[in-house]
């Protein structure tokens, strides 16, 4: 697994060296081509699973299930001065032989899977992804802040071998979360870990027989019969995908995209144009601005005497069966 910096300047990457030794390494784009990774107090290298970035500067790093010296389940490095506390007690964690952590490009964001297969790739029974949150970038306290899990079936994870394997992945803009499983790619939207109903019930399978998603900047579910949008096989940002857009699945959901928004700052108005496609039927809107609830509307929807500052719009469209997008189209604007 390959991640880049928030700030471009940085990729860090897994090294086999041995697959008894695998470690975490990483490069300037611009140096001099050779690269550094984090030693212990020893000297070595210290252990890996995938590097997650925790802002420019700091690199997650998590041990594939087992734990670091004095049961620390994560090392927070500093590249800046070598030092690298280690983390416990995550409640998410707990004494799972297995699991693995991704963040958010923010920083703000994470998800972890565990799973109860010994040895990394034992026959599972329980698998799942609990979402959790922090304050700043990165956490100045051991990370507890759970919020929803998604209960996996482990009939799925009998070739992915679950936590090892299922390359989970979050969208540039931290709303989308992917994942592997045994029947392929799959997805959920994550723009708000704490509303669980919302979270597990977006869950829908994007790429049959996918492996490994890298999701791309817009992170977008594909139209019924179109490939791949945001989600990739075995390729960094794959997918296309256009920003404040919505998706759709292969399950027949409708699609939802936002075709302008314009903003009077000087009235504080703004007007969102948003269109569907696919689904069944004639279609029907609900609209949520901010932390507001969804409500029905049609387009242009406009909104007045709005506070100044940042917003953020959704748009999901509903089919005449009821099913509804599972990834509303989202734009963020300022008046």
């Amino acid at each position: 697994h390959v991640r880049v910096a928030p700030d471009n300047s940085n990729v860090a990457w897994t090294d086999i060296s041995g697959f008894t030794d695998p470690f975490a390494a990483w490069r300037n784009p611009n140096g001099t081509g050779t690269f550094s990774h984090a030693d212990d107090s020893d000297g070595a290298p210290l252990p890996y699973s995938s590097p997650e970035w925790w802002g420019p500067g700091h690199l997650l790093i998590t041990h594939d299930g087992t734990q670091f010296t004095s049961n620390a389940q994560y090392g927070l490095y500093n590249l800046a001065d070598g030092s690298a506390p280690g983390w416990n007690n995550d409640e998410a964690i707990g004494d799972s032989p297995s699991y693995q952590v991704v963040t958010s490009r923010s920083g703000l964001k994470w998800a972890v899977m565990t799973d109860d297969g010994p040895d990394n790739g034992g026959t599972i029974h329980n698998i799942a992804i609990t979402l959790e949150t922090a304050a700043s970038t990165p956490p100045t306290t051991n990370i507890d802040d759970t919020h929803c899990t998604i209960t996996l079936s482990a009939s799925e994870f009998s070739t992915n071998h679950g936590s090892s394997l299922a390359s989970m992945s979050f969208s540039s803009d931290g709303s989308t979360l992917a994942w592997g499983q045994d029947g392929g790619i799959y997805e959920a939207n994550v723009s708000n870990p704490t509303d669980c109903a919302a979270v597990t019930g977006s869950v829908h399978l994007v790429v049959p027989g996918g492996q490994m998603p890298f999701l791309g900047a817009a992170s977008l579910s594909p139209p019924a019969g179109t490939g791949t949008k945001g989600g990739g096989t075995g390729t960094k940002g794959g997918g296309t995908g256009t920003k404040g857009g919505g998706g759709s699945s292969h399950t027949g959901a409708p699609n939802t995209a936002i075709a302008s928004v314009r903003v009077n700052k000087r009235s504080r108005q703004a007007s969102m144009k948003f269109r569907g496609s696919h689904g069944v039927g004639k279609l029907s809107f609900r609209c949520k601005l901010d932390r507001g609830k969804w409500t029905r509307c049609r387009s242009p929807k406009t909104y007045k005497h709005l506070k100044k500052g940042r917003h953020t719009f959704r748009v999901k469209a509903v089919d005449r069966r009821g099913k509804v997008d599972p990834t509303p189209a989202t734009k963020r604007f300022k008046v």
